[in-house]
């Protein structure tokens, strides 16, 4: 398995490279791979930082080949109560997402829906044990797994 980072930020790419990771500096709404070249993405707390995903999400599908996966961490509407990792405390947030945003957001990207899950991840044992609970009511996050479908 080759996995290879990707982010438009100088600082992550030294960082990455520092510690000898494979890592492309580059652009969500113009990634530098092939047609059909990747199995999977992985997206995590990307969306909400972008007023409009649907140039992220079409690139995606364009470098996927057909049958790829794409998994999104998204914050969910929930994570703007909490107190810890609120969504507002990052001023580049631009709006958490709902189930439904979600799901919505990915089939208009041309992605099959496998599941929509939401957690609570926490730094210490107690943290994720009430993080396992709160996240069958208010979870923080969401985890979305979709397959290109075309």
């Amino acid at each position: 398995m080759e996995v290879l980072g990707l982010d438009n930020n100088p600082v992550a790419a030294r960082i990455c490279r520092g510690q000898g990771l494979p890592f492309v500096l580059g652009d969500v709404a113009s990634l530098p791979f092939a047609s059909g070249s990747l199995d999977v993405v992985r997206a995590k707390e990307i969306i909400e930082h972008l007023s409009d995903a649907s140039t992220m999400l079409e690139e995606i599908h364009r470098v996927l080949r057909r049958g790829g996966l794409f998994l999104a961490h998204v914050p969910s509407q929930f994570s703007t109560i909490y107190p810890v990792g609120n969504f507002w405390d990052d001023y580049t947030h631009v709006r958490p997402l709902s189930r439904l945003g979600v799901k919505r957001l990915l089939e208009d990207g041309g992605f099959q829906l496998i599941f929509i899950r939401g957690y609570t991840a926490g730094r210490s044992a107690w943290e994720r044990l009430a993080g396992r609970v709160l996240s069958l009511v208010l979870p923080h996050t969401w985890l979305a797994v979709a397959r290109k479908s075309a």
